[in-house]
């Protein structure tokens, strides 16, 4: 394996904005916005790291529980939490002065920036990309090669092996495909075609769903957009319709494709029946047939043209 000791380009300015405020670390899932903060504590004596993923930290997260002479406080998917911007706040202008604060998590984060919130004033904000290759250790032309054949996302960089690797880019597929189930009401079809094509292997999904809007199209590579109501699953269960699928998987293979020079594209129509990113799908076209109206006829098409690792 690779020497996961990589020194990230953005940690030592990070550091030194932790000195003056809250920092946000925002960016694709499995960036390594985790990996980074972590490696940021070390430069602690006592630091805690909280995930609002896990049952065991929400309830020290709720109640501040952890030791007043903590250094630094990770909070990591923190925006899951409702009330989380006004629990946030309430942390930091109350903190100790030596409690220094990471906040990791979704592009959701990055929006604040932008919104003029009560949180303004508060925080940095740093978005982290994948590894480039002043970011490695070791030999540089090794590094290059693996760079170009795996991308910089950390999981696959480190990969013992190019079937490791290849397995991670996998669950992407399956990300697609969960997105295409969870947007198409019951009675709708979904598509999935895999070929050769040249050095690799094209993907594509199409289903006849809710379909997206002309913006919703443009929001959907800025960042982790949700084409449902829902963030998570804590409502419904993954493959639902109407879950809560994320445009999550699409981000991070938008950013992968840059790296590889493969395409991603993306076509969609809106249903007629639904023109409006607030209008709510009844989850069944059968339903809506017995209704006055248009017929359902939103669909949306995914198509990835995945390289061969190595080729």
């Amino acid at each position: 394996m690779q020497n996961s000791r990589m020194k990230r380009a953005q940690q030592k300015i990070i550091t030194q904005d932790l000195a003056k405020k809250m920092v946000f670390l925002t960016g694709p899932r499995q960036v390594g916005k985790t990996y980074l903060a972590q490696e940021i504590a070390k430069g602690f004596q006592r630091s805690v790291y909280l995930n609002y993923d896990y049952f065991e930290d929400r309830d020290i997260i709720k109640s501040a529980g952890w030791l007043p002479d903590t250094e630094l406080l990770i909070l990591d998917e923190l925006h899951k939490m409702e009330g989380w911007k006004n629990y946030l706040k309430g942390v930091y202008d109350t903190r100790p002065r030596n409690l220094k604060i990471i906040v990791t998590g979704s592009a959701r984060l990055d929006t604040l920036r932008r919104s003029g919130d009560s949180m303004a004033g508060r925080f940095f904000t740093h978005r982290i990309n994948p590894l480039s290759l002043v970011e490695t250790s070791g030999d540089a032309d090794k590094n290059l090669e693996r760079l170009l054949s795996r991308g910089g996302f950390l999981e696959p960089y480190l990969a013992e092996t190019v079937e490791e690797a290849n397995r991670w880019r996998m669950q992407y597929v399956d990300g697609l495909i969960r997105n295409a189930v969870e947007n198409t009401p019951d009675g709708g079809k979904i598509g999935i075609v895999v070929h050769g094509k040249g050095k690799g292997v094209e993907f594509i999904v199409q289903d006849q769903g809710v379909g997206l809007t002309q913006e919703a199209q443009k929001r959907i590579f800025e960042g982790f957009f949700t084409p449902q109501a829902t963030l998570n699953y804590s409502s419904k269960r993954p493959y639902d319709f109407g879950a809560g699928g994320k445009g999550a998987d699409l981000l991070r293979m938008k950013i992968f494709s840059e790296r590889h020079n493969f395409k991603i594209k993306m076509t969609s129509k809106r249903c007629r029946r639904l023109p409006n990113d607030a209008d709510i799908c009844p989850g069944s076209i059968q339903t809506c047939m017995g209704k006055i109206g248009p017929r359902c006829d939103g669909n949306t098409t995914v198509s990835v043209l995945f390289p061969f690792f190595g080729s």
